[in-house]
């Protein structure tokens, strides 16, 4: 009976963060964000997958962004930044990539330059090395 719950409110989840995405091609960035924020409790509530509450999060940090929520966006950044911390390959990476500019980005529209400037060249510095071992790797075969 719990499973059954637990399917029945990821499927509620899955159908916000349908909505949500109607929301935002319409403009109304506010609530697509309140949709998926009920849609990332669920979500939690139920314990679906790192990978699930990622990608919500991280629709759930691009409306903050769009409806110019910046607490909000900050809390669901520093969230996508410990999920991405626990997973492990290429999603981690992405994860951590996106945090990380958006996070940036927050501080930097915010006044928080020397934080933000910080953050960007993390982000940077991370894809330069990422590229450096993409040309190593190549090298070897």
């Amino acid at each position: 009976r719990q499973r059954q719950m637990c399917i029945r409110d990821r499927g509620e989840a899955r159908c916000l963060i349908r909505l949500s995405q109607i929301a935002g091609m319409s403009s109304r960035s506010q609530q697509a964000k309140d949709l998926l924020t009920k849609a990332l409790e669920i979500e939690k509530a139920s314990q679906a997958s790192q990978q699930m509450q990622a990608a919500c999060l991280q629709s759930l940090l691009s409306a903050c962004m769009s409806s110019k929520s910046y607490g909000e966006a900050e809390r669901a950044a520093k969230q996508l930044l410990e999920i991405s911390e626990k997973q492990s390959g290429m999603s981690a990476t992405l994860n951590k990539r996106m945090a990380l500019s958006m996070l940036g980005s927050l501080y930097m529209q915010s006044g928080r330059m020397n934080e933000g400037m910080k953050l960007m060249q993390e982000v940077a510095n991370s894809m330069k090395s990422a590229e450096e071992d993409s040309k190593q790797m190549a090298s070897s075969y």
